[in-house]
């Protein structure tokens, strides 16, 4: 069960979120975010990070990073917020592409591919890799995404089990 403390966390969260996006978002955009919102948080329900944060938390936190720090726009927030959801196979690319439309089921789906890759048995500074990494992308919006999601890990990296730690690090200094 979800306490009292962590809903105000995830409400507190979502406020700031909102806040620091209305200057990108439309008038259409906030209701797009909401229902993505609305629709990641059943989805997740009490799923944990491996921070031990609620997996809602960690993808409002991302989401932040997004648009706060990197200026994305709403397809990236909202990918952000539902990028969880298909990597756990809760949903299918299908159901988000109905959803919240194309864009953003592609950029989901994107972005599980470049999660996907086999950093540890490839060199990250290969051309290879970088040729690979490339390949299954089709949006440079799912690299800043993995970037900011990389730099929200690296924010929590002492919560993290040290095998993410060792990999994640990996990562970051070959980004």
């Amino acid at each position: 069960m979800i306490s009292e403390v962590e809903l105000q966390k995830i409400t507190a969260k979502y406020d700031a979120l909102l806040a620091v996006s209305q200057g990108l978002l439309k008038e259409d955009d906030r209701q797009l975010l909401e229902n993505a919102f609305v629709y990641s948080r059943e989805l997740y329900g009490e799923s944990r990070h491996l921070t031990g944060e609620l997996l809602i938390c960690h993808c409002l936190s991302f989401a932040r990073i997004a648009a706060e720090e990197m200026g994305l726009g709403i397809n990236s927030i909202v990918t952000a917020l539902l990028h969880d959801a298909f990597i756990t196979q809760a949903v299918s690319i299908e159901d988000i592409r109905k959803k919240f439309g194309t864009v953003i089921a592609d950029m989901v789906k994107s972005y599980a591919r470049i999660s996907d890759l086999p950093t540890g048995k490839i060199s990250l500074q290969s051309d290879t890799f970088r040729k690979l990494f490339l390949a299954v992308i089709n949006d440079i919006r799912v690299i800043l995404l993995k970037l900011a999601h990389r730099l929200r890990d690296m924010r929590m990296i002492e919560k993290l089990p040290p095998e993410y730690q060792a990999r994640y690090i990996s990562e970051v200094n070959h980004l």
